[in-house]
């Protein structure tokens, strides 16, 4: 079993397995380590997105192997741009099921002798049913959790998060009080979980609630800052259209090829469609890359276009 997360995407989730992510699952498949045996197939991919504070706005799909349907996944990231935009944390999570396809190596003597390197390939392969199993027992099934994709509900039935971390101790305990001649297999995954996991559990919990507490608070003084000034919280000033125009002009003059310059007059033009200023991007720039991604605009012009005004605004300053 693999983890990995990444932090602050601004593209699509159909942009992001095309463009980076898609390539990262096919080296890890060729990672000896991780799998070593010599043939996967992945027979499930789960998909998850959870809404910080909102329970009605979640999503989760199964897809049989990698048959994922990204419209309906961009269409509903798409939809939540007005909880984004509030401070809301959004949370994407896409687990896959891959399983080894073995086949019987025997002789015309018998079966083979294992060899080191065979048991370990079994050893892994134990310990990866394991894991599915436990897995499944933990998954949330619950229409309205927002914590997922894996939940232990307490004695008051609140959902608290399993993160990777935790499965990992659970499978560790596991494996420590397996009785002799019990395979990873016959054991039992629905246990007591011990005190010392319980309570990393609960601080994990106690953690994310206190976090969730200090995002509303920097959302409640932006507000109520914007609301007692009456002004846009923005660096630039002058007439909207026109600002934007010049940013765009001075945009094109920074690049000689002709290739960037008919890129960035895509991004140019989205721009003007949407209405966006430059005050706007630069309060919103995920918000705003992800949205020229969508109207395809290529993802690295996407980026330099929000993250470039700055420099723009420093250099008009100077001139």
């Amino acid at each position: 079993m693999t983890f990995d997360t990444d932090s602050d995407l601004v593209l699509a989730p159909s942009d992001f397995w095309k463009v980076d992510f898609q390539a990262r699952l096919e080296s890890l498949l060729q990672d000896e380590d991780k799998f070593p045996g010599d043939t996967y197939t992945c027979e499930e991919t789960i998909i998850e997105i959870s809404v910080q504070r909102s329970r009605q706005r979640g999503l989760s799909k199964r897809y049989k192997k990698l048959e994922i349907n990204w419209q309906i996944i961009d269409e509903h990231l798409e939809g939540l741009g007005d909880l984004f935009s509030k401070g809301r944390k959004i949370s994407f999570s896409i687990e896959f099921v891959y399983k080894e396809v073995t086949g019987d190596s025997t002789t015309a003597k018998g079966k083979k002798k294992k060899s080191a390197t065979e048991a370990q390939k079994l050893q892994r392969t134990a310990d990866a049913g394991l894991w599915s199993r436990l897995y499944e027992l933990h998954r949330c099934r619950a229409k309205h959790c927002k914590q997922g994709p894996h939940c232990l509900p307490d004695e008051r039935g609140n959902h608290r998060r399993l993160l990777p971390a935790q499965l990992e101790e659970i499978v560790s305990h596991i494996k420590a009080n397996m009785k002799d001649g019990e395979t990873e297999a016959d054991v039992d995954v629905d246990i007591e979980i011990p005190p010392h996991i319980l309570n990393h559990i609960s601080d994990n919990s106690r953690k994310r609630k206190a976090e969730d507490v200090s995002a509303d608070c920097r959302h409640c003084k932006v507000h109520a800052s914007e609301t007692v000034h009456g002004k846009d919280s923005g660096d630039v000033e002058g007439e909207r259209q026109a600002k934007l125009e010049e940013y765009c002009n001075w945009g094109m003059a920074q690049v000689e090829s002709d290739r960037w310059r008919k890129a960035l007059q895509i991004a140019n033009q989205v721009a003007m469609d949407q209405f966006l200023e430059l005050n706007t991007i630069l309060q919103h720039p995920k918000i705003v890359a992800n949205l020229m991604v969508k109207h395809k605009v290529q993802p690295g012009i996407a980026l330099q276009f929000v993250s470039n005004i700055k420099k723009f605004l420093r250099e008009e300053k100077k001139s």
